[in-house]
């Protein structure tokens, strides 16, 4: 992300869709907020039920609370650093004619129908941890998109739109969760691909780290604290109100 927001007038001057993908869509669904906070609660909670005190589950919840802030904005600073050493010695490229963008645009759509064919076709046996993801990771990231271009110039000094992404994500991913734990019987594998699906592609890809470290990075200091204890008290809120513990992302069924 950090390389990617340094580089953002090459790559908007070659092909202004290529800073889009690289930021929003893939250093950002590559990044999950969700994730991150659901293992920051489960910590918190401790949940595999091991032999120490609370004040150690606290520690471990607000070690990898730190940790991954740390290193998130460290990551975000090294990759800025890269980009403007390697900026000066890019050669000139002329951008893509409309035709190839247009090519561009119609391979990626037939990418997703891959994918849509993949998930009907493989054995049902394992399709949900091959192909249901990505069939959710696309509406997911897009979903976040819009919600920033709405919504974000709204407020200034908060954006509001990964502020929505973030918690809505966590929100669902906790749903998703208890879902799986209160389930009476067995539940089918479709039911089992449509909710590992939207836990790891939807939720996954609707939330964020990377944003969010770099939302921080840009705001003031009172904005930066407002921001990350909003976000952060907002994520325990939708984990809490969820009602129990979770299982595992990758639970067999």
């Amino acid at each position: 992300m950090g390389f990617g927001l340094e580089m953002k007038e090459p790559m908007s001057n070659f092909y202004p869709p290529l800073y889009t993908a690289l930021t929003t869509g893939f250093c950002g669904s590559l990044t999950t907020f969700s994730g991150w906070q659901l293992d920051i609660f489960n910590s918190w909670l401790n949940s595999e039920d091991a032999h120490r005190s609370g004040v150690r589950d606290l520690i471990d919840g607000l070690g990898k609370t730190v940790s991954t802030l740390v290193f998130s904005i460290t990551s975000l600073l090294f990759g800025g650093y890269i980009a403007r050493i390697i900026y000066p010695h890019l050669p000139t490229i002329q951008p893509p004619t409309q035709k190839v963008r247009h090519a561009i645009s119609v391979l990626c759509i037939l990418f997703y129908v891959a994918a849509l064919l993949a998930y009907f076709l493989l054995p049902t046996s394992y399709r949900h941890q091959a192909t249901a993801a990505l069939l959710f990771a696309f509406p997911g990231a897009l979903t976040r998109y819009l919600l920033s271009i709405l919504l974000n110039p709204l407020l200034i000094g908060f954006p509001l739109g990964t502020f929505a992404a973030n918690s809505i994500g966590t929100g669902l991913l906790a749903a998703f969760h208890v879902i799986q734990s209160i389930a009476n019987k067995p539940i089918s594998p479709n039911m089992c691909s449509l909710v590992q699906g939207l836990s790891d592609g939807y939720c996954g890809c609707l939330t964020t780290v990377s944003t969010f470290v770099a939302e921080i990075r840009v705001l003031q200091r009172w904005e930066q604290l407002r921001y990350v204890l909003g976000m952060s008290v907002n994520s325990r809120c939708a984990h809490s109100t969820s009602g129990g513990r979770f299982i595992g992302v990758d639970t067999e069924y």
